[in-house]
């Protein structure tokens, strides 16, 4: 930064306080006893010092608290970006997620269907009723499910 930057920074952060504002309030009252007291002498004192040297420190300090507000709203704005692109990435893995259980679950699906099939197959000589027994009905469904759960790389769960 410029030294000439750095003095009008320095120059305006002393004058945009009310401070500075109260302090030339009282230097143009200073200047209003060496005036005649004619209305139009007071209104050009009123119009070229009280008006120009007040006002410029209440204008200054009114931009510096308009800055800080936005930069205020502008973090909150960041922050909420910051908390919305995290709970899109979570929901993204979420939806990931649920992808990967709905394809599970038409495997799944698809494994009950043969199942069911096979059960209600009369004419299949596996599970005809001349030829196997319950018990052998049942043994060939456990071997089904345990053959679908190797090929689908799961392991056999533990009959409890």
């Amino acid at each position: 930064m410029a030294q000439n930057d750095r003095i009008a920074i320095f120059i305006v952060d002393k004058v945009s306080t009310m401070t500075c504002a109260y302090f030339f309030c009282v230097v143009a009252l200073c200047g209003l006893v060496g005036i005649a007291h004619t209305l139009a002498a007071i209104v050009a004192w009123f119009s070229q010092c009280m008006i120009q040297l007040v006002m410029l420190s209440i204008l200054a300090l009114a931009g510096k608290i308009a800055q800080s507000t936005l930069e205020k709203i502008l973090s909150l704005i960041r922050e909420s970006l910051a908390n919305q692109r995290e709970i899109l990435l979570h929901l993204e893995s979420q939806g990931n997620q649920n992808a990967l259980i709905l394809a599970k679950l038409a495997e799944h699906n698809d494994l009950l269907l043969s199942i069911t099939q096979a059960i209600k197959c009369e004419d299949d000589a596996i599970l005809d009723e001349e030829k196997v027994g319950i018990e052998e009905k049942l043994t060939v469904i456990a071997d089904m499910l345990t053959q679908h759960i190797i090929n689908s790389g799961g392991t056999i769960p533990e009959v409890k």
